[in-house]
């Protein structure tokens, strides 16, 4: 089925990408990746790869590999879209710097196929709810600043002492 190839092929990706990662210290040659070692690794990849569930995936490793044909087919199966050199960007999640495999699987299911109407919609207001909140916590900021500011204005002759805790709610 559908769902079987789909798994199949992440499956496959994710041995390739984690066999480069484990790899990548013998993939440099000359501060560069040698493109031919890292076929050799691509196409040796196996189970054995995907034993390190804390793997990071880096950006160098994650765009070299993208030069792969057998990659790029791969993604093409998964109806990755084809302007891929930003996917390493879109996919870091937490802007870590690299990918933890998790957050690789789950950021490429996302991605797959193109943009519906619903997930333009969600986009939208998922924005307008953030807007919401900024102006929220805006609000609130302001209404602190002009506590602040009539603490600062009264007039130590026509009040008596007021406690710092009674001012702003600790």
């Amino acid at each position: 089925t559908w769902g079987m190839a789909v798994a199949k092929d992440l499956h496959k990706l994710m041995k390739k990408v984690c066999a480069a990662q484990n790899r990548a210290n013998i993939l440099m040659k000359g501060g560069f990746i040698d493109q031919d070692r890292l076929n050799n690794v691509l196409d040796g990849a196996s189970d054995n790869d995907l034993t390190n569930i804390k793997i990071h995936i880096t950006r160098e490793i994650f765009e070299a590999i993208l030069v792969n044909p057998g990659i790029n087919n791969l993604l093409d199966r998964l109806d990755v879209p084809a302007d891929r050199m930003d996917l390493f960007d879109l996919l870091d999640a937490d802007k870590s710097g690299g990918l933890a495999l998790p957050e690789l699987l789950y950021g490429l299911l996302k991605v797959r196929g193109e943009a519906q109407q619903t997930d333009i919609l969600s986009g939208v207001l998922s924005g307008r709810a953030t807007l919401d909140l900024v102006k929220q916590q805006r609000d609130c900021v302001e209404t602190i600043r002009r506590m602040i500011e009539d603490a600062h204005n009264i007039r130590p002759e026509t009040s008596s002492h007021i406690p710092y805790n009674q001012i702003v709610d600790v």
